[in-house]
């Protein structure tokens, strides 16, 4: 028996077969199939535990330095650039009197310890002209330092040294550069300031001579 048409949205008639339709089988999508290399990997990043993130390095702590009996010669900018040459300065602020003037003494904070032992070597009883540099730093300071350079030495896998309660530690690599550092510090002064290069007492007695000398020969 035919089935008569059958319009949208209109109700077969009573008694009517609708004939079934056979469901299909789902077509698979290669595209959706998952590799199963792919799958082994995807569940191995699953399982594993995250990578453990490196350890940011450690910023070393900033120390302050005593600097005193500063040469009333040398500038502010000069004393600084001296500074420098030990190691990078995060800041220096040298005491000015009421009148502005500055003063013979001030305070120097090095960004790494390393700039801080360095100054002490270098600067402590440097010479400019007649007087000497004094640099010094107080316990809490000195303490901050002998704990960075111990650390420093754990991580290199080197022995702690053995140090009395007033002995600063001394980096064999720091160290080294010493001399060239002191030499950059002296034609720093022999440009800037040449009247701060420190006069031997052969040297002070030959000029003391010289005028009179001088003004013998122009008699003469």
């Amino acid at each position: 028996m035919a089935v008569p048409p059958r319009f949208p949205g209109m109700i077969p008639a009573y008694g009517v077969q609708i004939p079934q339709m056979t469901p299909m089988m789902p077509f698979p999508n290669p595209y959706f199939m998952p590799n199963p290399i792919m799958a082994a990997a995807a569940a191995q990043r699953m399982a594993a535990p995250p990578a453990p993130q490196p350890k940011p390095p450690e910023k070393p702590p900033v120390t302050t330095v005593f600097v005193g009996n500063i040469n009333e010669k040398c500038g502010n900018e000069l004393i600084r650039a001296i500074l420098t040459e030990c190691g990078a300065v995060a800041t220096w602020k040298r005491i000015q009197g009421s009148n502005g003037k500055f003063q013979a003494f001030g305070f120097c904070e090095f960004e790494s310890p390393f700039g801080t032992m360095r100054a002490l070597r270098i600067l402590h009883d440097y010479p400019l002209a007649e007087k000497k540099l004094v640099v010094k730093i107080d316990d809490k300071t000195r303490t901050m330092v002998k704990d960075y350079v111990a650390r420093k030495r754990a991580e290199k896998n080197l022995p702690p040294e053995t140090l009395a309660s007033d002995e600063m530690p001394a980096d064999e690599d720091n160290v080294a550069d010493d001399e060239e550092i002191r030499q950059k510090i002296q034609t720093l002064i022999e440009k800037d300031a040449p009247d701060l290069v420190p006069i031997e007492d052969g040297e002070l007695a030959e000029k003391a001579r010289s005028p009179a000398l001088e003004k013998g020969k122009v008699s003469n």
